[in-house]
């Protein structure tokens, strides 16, 4: 291969590492990922409770059994955060689920007082991890 020819390959290959494809800034998957773990109870449980714990929310709000629904729920709760930041997002959640405690917010599912914010990830959870 000419040395040319290596060159454009590598820039264009190292750009598209880089740059997003048009109409491709945080996916609905990119989102579901964040907001499907809530990272300090998988400290705590394994998957089988988390699921139980998601299963016995949906069983309880049954208004909120479906994946958009609890997504939109959840994002409306950290409205002002950019989705693409993984960090920032989960730092929203972490606050959101810190004031959930503060007003009270709380659920309580299989035994456990859960904020609602929680809850919603464990609902995501339970139905990503099937």
């Amino acid at each position: 291969m000419y040395r040319r020819k290596f060159i454009q390959a590598s820039v264009i290959g190292s750009l598209g590492l880089y740059l997003p494809l048009p109409g491709c800034t945080t996916s609905d998957s990119q989102k579901l990922a964040v907001l499907s773990h809530p990272q300090f109870l998988e400290r705590l449980f394994d998957k089988n409770t988390l699921i139980l714990i998601g299963e016995g929310y949906r069983k309880e709000q049954q208004s909120e059994n479906d994946k958009n629904t609890i997504q939109q729920r959840l994002l409306s709760d950290i409205s002002d955060v950019d989705l693409s930041d993984k960090k920032a997002t989960q730092s929203a959640l972490d606050y959101r689920i810190k004031l959930d405690f503060i007003e009270e917010n709380t659920i309580v599912i299989n035994g456990w007082i859960l904020s609602v914010t929680e809850a919603r990830q464990c609902a995501l959870f339970s139905m990503v991890n099937k």
